[in-house]
């Protein structure tokens, strides 16, 4: 998290936060019941016994990438990463605005793209999806969505037309985009921390307005107002919305508690996910390590008004007594649920809770450091890697299910 990226001054901000969950099971499930049409799944202690765990390949199975080197190899800002069912890998960067295609082995196949405003170009490489080897890219900057087929030809372009300023967050069965409406904060914004709602919206592919799924809660932002001007930045600890689109719907999940919710591709409400834990506390430590953290990236900035305003944000930010329930939602191939738990910073392991297609806790798989999760598949977990010079990889790790066939 670099001081140019966490403090943005502009009339109009868009910005993630971070979130999680820890603790230990503390009683045995699932206990599943019905409340209205909704499902209820309230899980204890995971199903997987001992030796039955999943875990990652102690050493990555593909490593894609370099400091120096062919082009093609080097990678300046990764925005997506999917590997498709023969193998290939798929990496959308937003530095070079192009899509690069991997066979197996790692060898650069082909690119397609390039930075521009014509079919099948970009002005920002964004969100990557794939949904039975077609491959769709978000380009916020366009306000637009290439589709690709799976070799990389160029398919069609959708334009968002929507009076709200929305970004893709998935793909349904059938064409349809989930998009989401972005947060927007100007002069007239109050200081403080705050934390609206926003939108989510479903647009078909036979044209026609977006339509409403629903209002869900956004991120927690800290906003500063300084003489006409504004700063938003992610506050410590702030919990911050996630969703993770499947075919027929999706996941949300808010980060106040342990719960995620599944929804219909109607945005109807069809099962609750919820673990029996507590959340865990915020210690003068975590504090500490917080401070150190935004303080060392801000050294870096030769800006004075950066380093200002950091020392102002934690003289007065609110630190909160809980962390997060939960980080970043995936679905694997298989249907299944993986939950991350919070991480400061992406120096640290990662741990994702996995559920399975019907909301039952299954167990815990580990993740390496500095690597940020894109893909799962059924055997495997691709995402990127960062090396202590913060060269991205893409790494490809199996995933290695000991003990029973699920």
């Amino acid at each position: 998290m670099r001081a140019s990226t966490l403090f943005r001054a502009a009339g109009v901000a868009v910005l993630p936060a971070l979130a999680a969950c820890g603790g230990d099971a503390r009683a045995a499930g699932p206990v599943v019941r019905d409340s209205a049409g909704v499902e209820i799944v309230e899980n204890g202690a995971p199903a997987w016994k001992q030796g039955q765990e999943w875990r990652l390949s102690a050493e990555p199975a593909l490593d894609v990438g370099m400091l120096d080197g062919p082009t093609q190899y080097q990678f300046g800002d990764v925005a997506g990463v999917v590997r498709l069912g023969d193998g290939t890998l798929v990496v959308g960067d937003d530095q070079s605005k192009d899509l690069r295609f991997f066979d197996r082995t790692g060898r650069h196949v082909r690119s397609v793209g390039r930075e521009g405003g014509g079919p099948g170009e970009f002005k920002a490489v964004g969100n990557l999806f794939s949904l039975e080897d077609t491959l769709v890219v978000g380009d916020w900057s366009s306000r637009r969505v290439s589709v690709f087929a799976p070799d990389g030809r160029f398919i069609r372009a959708i334009p968002l037309e929507s009076k709200e300023f929305t970004f893709p967050a998935g793909y349904f069965r059938g064409g349809a985009l989930l998009l989401r409406a972005g947060t927007t904060f100007d002069s007239g914004s109050k200081s403080g921390l705050t934390r609206d709602s926003i939108t989510y919206l479903r647009l078909d592919p036979a044209g026609g307005p977006p339509k409403k799924l629903g209002r869900f809660p956004g991120p927690e932002s800290w906003v500063q107002t300084n003489g006409g001007g504004i700063m938003v930045t992610s506050p410590a600890f702030g919990r911050s919305s996630k969703l993770a689109a499947v075919p027929d719907g999706f996941f949300f999940g808010s980060a106040d508690a342990h719960e995620i919710r599944r929804y219909d591709a109607a945005g109807r409400l069809v099962r609750l996910i919820r673990r029996r834990e507590a959340l865990r506390p915020v210690t003068p430590a975590d504090i500490d390590r917080y401070k150190q953290m935004l303080r060392k990236d801000a050294e870096e900035s030769k800006e004075p008004f950066i380093r200002q305003m950091l020392e102002r944000s934690l003289a007065e930010m609110p630190f909160p007594e809980t962390m997060p329930a939960h980080g970043d939602l995936r679905v694997d191939r298989a249907g299944n649920l993986w939950v991350s738990d919070f991480q400061l910073t992406g120096e640290d392991a990662g741990r994702w809770t996995v559920f399975d297609p019907q909301g039952r806790m299954l167990g815990a798989v580990a993740t390496p450091p500095r690597f940020q999760v894109h893909d799962i598949g059924t055997d495997y977990v691709a995402g990127v890697w960062k090396d202590e010079l913060d060269v991205e990889h893409v790494r490809v790790f199996s995933l290695e299910k000991a003990g029973a066939d699920r």
